[in-house]
């Protein structure tokens, strides 16, 4: 079983820095990679994976993990002499490929594990975990229906506030619920 943390995330990351501040102060082996700069060699052998990750400074052995912390790494990037079409595939691959790869490795502690961050990101799913946590939650509809959404917002009290589920309208004033 591996010893060694290692951090998933950009280049620059206040958060995950002080978490490897951290890390270094209690003398835990470590590494920080970002997807856009690592190598991946990896071979199934039996019934486990053996191989390394490699960044420019160094290389890491996939046996030496015990735990990942995956914060927020840089999207994989495709060589940029590939046409677009080709360049998606590409970093689609690289995505599931380490994915992968890093859930498949034994007895390795995750913080935030990817399957778990994307069902976090989304707002209804919030929205129920909050509430079976005993948190208030407001009264609250998800609507694509104009006339819905404005009748909603008209029974609502004056501090309620409209909301996306996630992304925002290319024109918010526009967007916005008109009481």
């Amino acid at each position: 079983m591996g010893t060694s943390v290692w951090v998933f995330t950009q280049r620059l990351d206040s958060t995950a820095d002080v978490v490897i501040q951290e890390l270094n102060r209690r003398g835990v082996p470590m590494a920080r990679f970002d997807l856009d700069e690592i190598t991946v060699t990896a071979e199934l052998d039996g019934d486990r994976w053996v191989g390394s990750l490699s960044t420019p400074s160094r290389t890491v052995a996939l046996e030496e993990v015990a735990g990942i912390y995956y914060r927020r790494p840089s999207p994989a990037s495709a060589p940029a002499n590939v046409d677009p079409e080709t360049a998606e595939w590409i970093e689609s691959e690289i995505r599931w490929g380490l994915r992968g790869l890093l859930v498949a490795l034994p007895r390795t502690l995750w913080l935030n594990w990817p399957p778990a961050v994307h069902a976090a990101e989304h707002k209804p799913y919030q929205l129920v975990t909050a509430a079976e946590c005993g948190l208030s939650v407001p009264r609250t509809a998800i609507v694509n229906d104009p006339v819905g959404a404005a009748e909603f917002a008209a029974e609502q009290r004056d501090d309620s506030l409209p909301s996306t589920a996630g992304s925002c309208p290319p024109e918010p004033r526009r967007a916005s619920l008109q009481r």
